[in-house]
């Protein structure tokens, strides 16, 4: 079967399993830190922090499971 360029790019930063596990930790402290940050922006719009700590905690996981460092690299060296 022929894979067109999407199926060879998604092919191409596809995350191995050791890369996966390490860009997990990775993230780790990046989420951790974010959660005043989260709290504070709650604040300012007027709801509840939260809220805000919903969203400084689910955004770097999505973030992190859409976006692999592979790809970030690959689409700026070629």
């Amino acid at each position: 079967m022929k894979l067109g360029f999407a199926g060879r790019w998604q092919k191409s930063v596809r995350p191995e399993p050791g890369i996966l596990r390490s860009d997990a930790i990775a993230g780790v402290p990046g989420a951790v830190g974010s959660v005043p940050d989260g709290m504070a922006s709650a604040v300012l719009v007027g709801v509840n922090p939260v809220y805000g700590l919903y969203a400084s905690c689910a955004g770097p996981i999505g973030g992190g499971l859409t976006a692999a460092t592979h790809a970030a690299f690959s689409l700026y060296s070629r």
